[in-house]
């Protein structure tokens, strides 16, 4: 069942964030019980139950919204929720869900003057943050508000309209933009569908005192807007061979370090200014996500000195390094694993893993013995008798060879900031934090906090495959892999939903998140994780206007090693196949595309740092408007096949060169800029 059991208030009327109670009654056999929904990019371990007598409870602080759900375990067996009646199926990476439906409020909540639930928090970065010379001002209200608008005080004092949002069937977030960073103050003026007008301000409806912000401006760092270039190490490149094609393997071709010290020249040329590498620790797979050592450079890539060497590289051409921070997991060779599985209870180590029996002699011996032959190989290779068994640990997606870490025990999460201090000594620029979808909310909050005492500026990215306006950037991240934008930018080059429902889903998108985290997060079409964005979409000229779209959207753009020649594939592993360094093979339309789409990000500041208006032009064709006080810059993508005739407000010049004004007409892709009165 779930249940509003509270909601907060602000100054006495002012309507905040609604509690509600998710409860389940546990299998006798599950050990942890888990909310499972989009919060949590439908994966265990963001959300865990407190069991009791067999029910597992859980309160989550909630926006308004839709929430589809269910429970589910460490051997992820999942149920929906008995209780409620509405239902409906989710699909996401392939499976689908039956989920129960949470509304937050419920429906009978809703009885009365919509009005009375018009939501806005400004201490929450949210609904209230400044960034680059703006300040946005969000609100959630009823969709039944038509109209809202925002009365400033301050710098641009005026009158600034909202745009509307659809975040479900009975939700809107309203945003509106002003052109300065030192708003002083602000009162909504709001109009319900039936013509009720009402301004809301510091005690609520009906008050016209202004609301006062408590944020500071946001500094613009390095990572906000930056081209990432993300390396599969073991695929890319090697110093000592020629690497043979992987061809559907899952073996360790041979890329190293130094390969790709060898091959910087290629990504500066490309104009990547982020190189974010995947695992390079010691451990026994190809992947390198199944971490023996944490603060070890495993020999196979050329050890320290190898990463010494590309992270002075790297940075003698201006190129930062974000490493492959695996903080939900380790190998069970790992010797923290093996001295727990030693040891038991006695073990220091034993409280850091999730161990599923209360003591070794109820675990099946068979399965104990072949866990120590898996170990004593050096974790290479799991024995057969149990590649079809569950562990008697909790692991990642229920794997021998990947025993879950407990962010309950200090011990763990003091290890994870050791390790991040380790690597943030070295000069590495931040962290990707792997299946931060699996990490309870106070472990990243840990985990950013370590960063940033060792160095304020460098960047957080968090992996979440799905709903990403779901976290708290001040406090958990910086950035998240934007699976979110991902779909939608497939979906729509590729004919699935229209130019309106685009432009509708990245504008409810962007409108959840604090502004500086837009422009911070790590936008891209495909990864080691997913099939080729080139692959996915069918062609060619399908991929570049999706590159076009990505490079002209707020946030980092990010290219995947090999996006940028033409490379495809399935999958994985055929996502993760040998780097093409045959120029010969190289599709090298593709590579000028990219290359002139990374120049236009370096040259305009408007494009890399401007806030965005979105607006379809047509079903199949959208423009992107991306402002700053004294710039702005316009892309219009129809997808391949489409035309489009749009009218200019004003006279802009072509990125091409030449000028132009009225009615413009095309089928290709529409670069223009034009300079604002600041």
């Amino acid at each position: 069942m779930y249940e509003v059991v509270g909601a907060e208030h602000y100054h006495g009327s002012r309507l905040g964030v609604y509690k509600v109670l998710f409860k389940t009654r546990a299998p006798k056999d599950s050990k942890h019980v888990y909310l499972v929904s989009e919060l949590s990019s439908y994966y265990i371990g963001r959300h865990e139950l407190r069991v009791s007598d067999g029910v597992g409870e859980i309160v989550l602080d909630l926006l308004p919204g839709t929430y589809p759900y269910f429970f589910g375990d460490e051997r992820m067996r999942y149920w929906p929720d008995e209780d409620v009646v509405i239902r409906t199926r989710v699909r996401h990476w392939g499976t689908t869900y039956d989920a129960s439906v949470a509304r937050v409020p419920p429906d009978k909540f809703l009885a009365g003057n919509p009005l009375d639930y018009f939501l806005h928090n400004e201490r929450d970065s949210r609904f209230f943050s400044r960034f680059s010379g703006y300040t946005a001002v969000r609100a959630i209200a009823p969709r039944s508000v038509a109209e809202a608008r925002l009365e400033v005080l301050g710098c641009k004092e005026g009158t600034y309209p909202m745009r509307k949002y659809l975040l479900d069937s009975r939700f809107a977030v309203f945003e509106g933009i002003v052109p300065c960073d030192s708003v002083r103050g602000y009162v909504f003026w709001v109009r319900s569908a039936d013509g009720d007008e009402v301004f809301f301000g510091e005690e609520g409806k009906g008050d016209e005192a202004p609301i006062r912000p408590e944020h500071s401006s946001s500094r613009v760092r390095w990572f906000h807007g930056a081209i990432y270039y993300q390396i599969f190490v073991d695929s890319f490149s090697s110093s000592t061979q020629e690497l043979p094609p992987r061809q559907g393997r899952e073996v360790r071709l041979g890329g190293d370090l130094l390969g790709i010290v060898e091959r910087l020249g290629h990504i500066e040329s490309v104009g990547a200014e982020v190189l974010y590498l995947t695992p390079i620790y010691v451990a026994p797979s190809y992947h390198r996500y199944d971490v023996i050592d944490h603060k070890r450079v495993d020999p196979y890539l050329g050890g320290d000195e190898a990463f010494r060497t590309l992270i002075t590289r790297a940075h003698e051409r201006g190129i930062k390094i974000v490493i492959d921070l695996v903080a939900h997991h380790v190998s069970p060779c790992s010797s923290f694993f093996v001295n727990a599985l030693r040891k038991w209870r006695k073990s220091e180590y034993w409280g850091w893993f999730r161990f599923l029996v209360d003591d070794l002699s109820e675990a099946d011996p068979k399965d104990l013995s072949a866990l120590w032959n898996f170990i004593s190989g050096g974790c290479r290779e799991l024995p057969h008798e149990i590649r079809d068994r569950d562990p008697f640990y909790e692991g990642f997606f229920n794997l021998w060879t990947m025993p879950k870490l407990d962010y309950g025990n200090e011990g763990v999460r003091k290890y994870v900031c050791d390790v991040v201090r380790h690597w943030l000594g070295l000069g590495v620029d931040g962290v990707r934090v792997d299946v931060a979808l699996g990490i309870p909310e106070e472990g990243l909050e840990g985990i950013r906090e370590c960063v940033k005492e060792a160095r304020e500026d460098a960047v957080v990215i968090i992996e979440v495959s799905r709903g990403v306006p779901h976290h708290r950037y001040e406090y958990t991240a910086d950035s998240a892999m934007n699976y979110d934008l991902m779909f939608a930018v497939r979906e729509f080059i590729g004919g699935s939903i229209t130019a309106r429902e685009f432009v509708d889903t990245v504008g409810s998108l962007n409108a959840r998140i604090p502004l500086p985290s837009v422009h911070a997060m790590y936008n891209l079409l495909d990864s080691h994780d997913t099939d080729r964005a080139i692959t996915a979409l069918g062609g060619v000229e399908e991929y570049m206007r999706a590159l076009t779209i990505l490079f002209a959207l707020p946030g980092s753009p990010a290219l995947y090693y090999g996006d940028e020649v033409g490379m495809g594939g399935g999958g994985i592993p055929y996502c993760r196949e040998t780097m093409m360094w045959d120029e010969g093979s190289w599709n090298k339309e593709i590579l000028r595309h990219v290359k002139y789409l990374t120049y236009l990000r370096r040259r305009f500041r408007s494009l890399r740092l401007g806030y965005a208006v979105l607006e379809p032009v047509n079903e199949g064709t959208v423009a992107i408007h991306r402002y700053l006080p004294e710039q702005e810059f316009l892309v219009i993508v129809p997808r391949p096949g489409w035309e489009f005739s749009y009218e200019l407000e004003d006279r802009y010049s072509r990125v091409a060169g030449g000028e132009v004004s009225g009615t413009v007409y095309g089928s290709e892709p529409l670069l223009l800029f034009r300079r604002l009165s600041s």
